[in-house]
């Protein structure tokens, strides 16, 4: 009878059953099987990285009582914004596994009609799912954009946040809101992110104005997010991601979440 926490990444599993249902029956009967035991028991409860992933548990019958907020990533210190590292030209980057749910060729279309005088598009990590085609059409031998197929060190991968100004998202909207370890790296190396208008990205974006957002699907909104983003520059951006880092401190989390699960430790079948 003593509570059991778990990882509450993502509510898709439980909130799109039926889409489970059909593409395997049996491992949608055992995950429905699951979901009522879980909800059936008090004692089983979740970790949640933000209020987003809360509320779609919380819509799907979870009591919030069984569920606490804890960042998923969390700091020792803030560092510094390290804008001496970077190229001296206004550099966008699109960083992480190249893959077709990360719309790349959306990115260098806005990027094209943007068509912002000394500026580059990097392209970092490693191409799936035989996509390299598409990538290079896009591109299409602009030699603004550059593309480095390759996994990377986590060294040479923080070099590229900080060689940059501007980190980009492009991703397919899933059916539920997940966290973004990618956006997670570019704030803690103080890169501003320019992303599409949906969760995640709006629940921090607005919250803590750490980027700009832009409609998805909407290139010449994407192209003018990337304007205004030249127009106010990295260094505008850096006290409000400074201010969002400040909430993720592991000393703060830390309390906060000892707090929490001692506040959150009565027997709720009581």
């Amino acid at each position: 009878n003593k509570p059991c926490y778990y990882w509450g990444l993502r509510s898709e599993r439980m909130k799109h059953f039926w889409k489970h249902f059909l593409k395997n029956p049996i491992y949608g009967i055992r995950m429905l099987q699951l979901k009522y035991l879980f909800f059936k028991n008090p004692s089983q409860r979740l970790f949640i990285s933000n209020e987003i992933i809360m509320k779609e548990f919380s819509e799907l019958g979870l009591s919030t009582k069984r569920m606490i907020i804890r960042e998923e990533r969390c700091i020792k210190n803030i560092g510094t914004p390290s804008l001496n590292n970077q190229i001296s030209e206004l550099t966008f980057l699109i960083i992480g596994q190249l893959r077709k749910e990360k719309h790349i060729e959306t990115s260098i279309s806005a990027f094209k009609l943007a068509n912002i005088p000394n500026s580059y598009l990097k392209l970092v990590g490693k191409i799936r799912d035989n996509y390299t085609n598409t990538i290079t059409r896009a591109i299409n031998k602009d030699k603004r954009i550059e593309c480095i197929s390759d996994f990377l060190p986590y060294d040479e991968f923080n070099k590229w946040f900080t060689k940059s100004h501007f980190v980009l998202f492009a991703d397919e909207q899933g059916p539920s809101c997940i966290t973004n370890g990618t956006m997670m790296e570019a704030l803690i190396n103080y890169r501003p992110i320019i992303c599409p208008n949906y969760n995640p990205y709006s629940y921090y974006i607005n919250k803590y104005n750490i980027g700009i957002l832009y409609e998805p699907g909407n290139i010449i909104d994407y192209a003018n997010a990337l304007k205004k983003a030249q127009s106010l520059g990295t260094s505008y951006f850096v006290p409000y991601i400074k201010s969002f880092l400040n909430t993720i401190l592991f000393n703060k989390v830390s309390k906060k979440f000892i707090s929490d699960i001692k506040e959150n430790s009565y027997d709720l079948s009581k």
